[in-house]
């Protein structure tokens, strides 16, 4: 039977298209102000094709501007009725801004469309849904009581009634959580022709301004300082956090109490939000586009900087510390500085030869040696650097031999100084190794980086990136069980961590800090990239908006921040505590000690020892064993010199 001979079977009227188009238009009317001003869509459920042009006759009956209707035919191949609701899908995301009217008379019909319209995202969480059908009350309760899309989306019913004495269209609306023992399901208008409309409450009511203390489930896994979880001795379970200050302020605001459903892992956490088991998951996830395939976001409250740990580089060498005043260009200069210097010297010492021997020539005098050979002139150049005096035989009474010696003098005492106050310095630092601080420094030292298991959808992100260091960075990820495996791995293994800056630092200082506040781990200065973050929401979940307009408040008036660092500061310091007082606990005979009595690092200046100097002690060595060789080279020639009867 189609849906023309039902309905003039139940209305038992001449002219049904005018009187239902009628109290369409009405209805539609007096909720203007409860709906956003847009177009109608029609859309039609219906087992037989018959159907089309009394359904078409209708639209063309209404005042409202309308499109053209959308059948969803039941006896079409499963395909088919697929792509009809894609349709439908689309047609809502190029125009978010919808009132849909719904025709159809049969619960098969209308369970039909809801699991279409959840399936396809036929309904966005703004559409307004108008329902005209004919139902029997006490059907119509229970197919709006238990279809998400009647139940939960803005959705309010047209049924056509028999009175006795005429037809009347009566409207009815669902509100999950009401605070009297009810079904939910409320009458809100009464039309009867013409034009003769009773309205008795909203006809879309705001179902989500008031929760009317109803408890609702969400979802949330420790993950500070957004949300922390601690059991006291009597068993009792505490939470903490930002998130969870956060929840309980849109809980108060909304008027309604929750319930954490238990989840072991992440995906469980957004499982449950997916298939609309909790109205949330009230942890921070971050925003990815594979992620939004599955559900939707809250508005985006945080951008958390997202970077990546790493085990603190050994200290190099202290015998460094002699080289490490000069850079190597500055070394190779004054290498070359030597060389080249030794050449104006010896060249003046030779000049003063030749001009004795030539003396000595016209007087017939004896001649005598060069004073100073090349060996003995870069050994005195040298000494210049340390401190040592210009040899007699070097000195000389010219101008150029004085300019020359003046000068260079000068350089040696400036190069000296620099030394000698930059080598004060570097005996008593500490040099780390150079370690990598951001992403392009981390591709390039080509360590394996470990996240949770949530870090699937980041090596999708990453792979898909059009940067080559985020490629390279998606082919490293190796995914492990949890932060503190990975934070354990960095540590031991030598690979880096990747989560949110906050949570890393947060958990380093609990578990990876001593008492005096230092740890073996550092996170890099660069973040990776900002991460934005937000709740999971199912898609197109009605609620969304009151959602984000509490958040909105919280974020704005600067509550967020301010318990984040309250939790950060809280968590430092109790694990400071609780260090210190398991040190006094191990230490004989001070078990009544209080650990804020316990003595802190000294910050007096520390005395050079020998781990300080150990480079001058090593050049010593090198060269007492240099001397040590050549002594016995020189003894060894000696001895055959005079086994062969050479005469030095």
């Amino acid at each position: 039977m189609i849906l023309g001979e039902i309905y003039e079977m139940i209305v038992m009227k001449a002219s049904p298209l005018e009187e239902a188009a009628e109290a369409v238009d009405v209805f539609l009317e007096a909720s203007e102000d409860q709906t956003q001003k847009c177009g109608l869509k029609v859309f039609a459920v219906s087992s037989d094709e018959q159907d089309v042009d009394y359904v078409n006759k209708l639209v063309q009956h209404l005042e409202v501007e309308s499109g053209r209707a959308l059948f969803l035919y039941l006896r079409g191949d499963n395909a088919s009725l697929d792509r009809s609701s894609e349709r439908a899908a689309k047609s809502r995301r190029e125009s978010p801004c919808e009132r849909v009217l719904l025709i159809s008379w049969s619960v098969e019909e209308l369970e039909t469309f809801d699991e279409l319209a959840l399936r396809h995202r036929i309904l966005g969480a703004s559409s307004a849904l108008l329902v005209l059908t004919a139902l029997p009350v006490s059907v119509l309760h229970r197919v709006m009581r238990e279809r998400y899309s009647y139940a939960w989306m803005h959705a309010a019913f047209i049924n056509c009634e028999d009175t006795g004495g005429g037809v009347a269209f009566t409207s009815y609306s669902h509100t999950p959580h009401l605070p009297h023992p009810s079904d939910g399901v409320q009458r809100t208008a009464l039309y009867s022709a013409p034009r003769q409309l009773q309205v008795f409450r909203p006809i879309f009511p705001r179902k989500f301004a008031n929760f009317n203390g109803a408890t609702v489930n969400v979802t949330a896994l420790p993950y500070p300082p957004y949300w922390d979880t601690a059991t006291d001795s009597g068993g009792g379970v505490h939470h903490s956090g930002a998130d969870y200050e956060m929840i309980n302020a849109i809980a108060q605001a909304l008027n309604f109490s929750y319930r954490i459903m238990p989840t072991e892992n992440w995906d469980e956490v957004t499982a449950r939000v997916q298939e609309r088991r909790a109205l949330m998951a009230s942890i921070v996830y971050a925003v990815l586009p594979e992620r939004l395939l599955s559900y939707d976001y809250s508005f985006i409250f945080e951008y958390s900087s997202f970077g990546f740990t790493m085990r603190k580089p050994a200290l190099q060498p202290q015998w460094r510390a002699l080289y490490r005043p000069f850079d190597d260009s500055l070394w190779v200069s004054v290498m070359a500085l030597l060389i080249f210097i030794v050449f104006p010297f010896q060249l003046i010492n030779f000049s003063r030869w030749t001009t004795s021997s030539a003396e000595a020539n016209k007087r017939q005098l004896p001649k005598h040696r060069c004073s100073s050979g090349v060996t003995i002139v870069s050994l005195s150049v040298a000494g210049t650097l340390l401190g040592q005096d210009i040899p007699t035989s070097m000195r000389r009474s010219s101008v150029s031999s004085r300019t020359l010696m003046g000068s260079w003098l000068f350089c040696a005492f400036i190069l000296s100084i620099a030394y000698r106050s930059n080598l004060t310095a570097f005996l008593m630092l500490p040099e780390y190794q150079n370690r990598p601080e951001s992403l392009s420094q981390l591709v390039a030292v080509g360590a394996t980086a470990t996240m949770p298991t949530f870090g699937k959808y980041f090596i999708t992100f990453f792979e898909q990136s059009t940067s080559p260091d985020f490629q390279q960075l998606g082919k490293k990820i190796v995914l492990v069980e949890s932060s503190e495996e990975g934070l354990e791995s960095a540590l031991h293994a030598g690979t880096a961590h990747l989560e949110p800056r906050r949570y890393m630092e947060l958990l380093i200082a609990e578990q990876f800090t001593d008492r005096h506040g230092q740890s073996q781990l550092y996170v890099a200065r660069e973040e990776i990239f900002p991460d934005p973050v937000a709740w999971p929401l199912p898609h197109d979940a009605p609620y969304q908006e009151d959602i984000n307009r509490n958040m909105m408040a919280i974020v704005e008036a600067g509550l967020y921040e301010k318990w984040l660092q309250d939790h950060i500061a809280l968590v430092r310091l109790e694990t400071q505590h609780k260090q210190a007082y398991d040190m006094s606990v191990q230490a004989p005979g001070a078990s009544s000690a209080s650990p804020l009595d316990l003595e802190a690092p000294s910050s007096s200046p520390e005395a050079l020892n020998l781990h300080h100097l150990q480079g001058l002690f090593i050049l010593l060595i090198l060269g007492l064993a240099a001397s040590a060789i050549s002594f016995i080279v020189e003894s060894l020639l000696q001895k055959t010199k005079v086994r062969r009867g050479w005469t030095p």
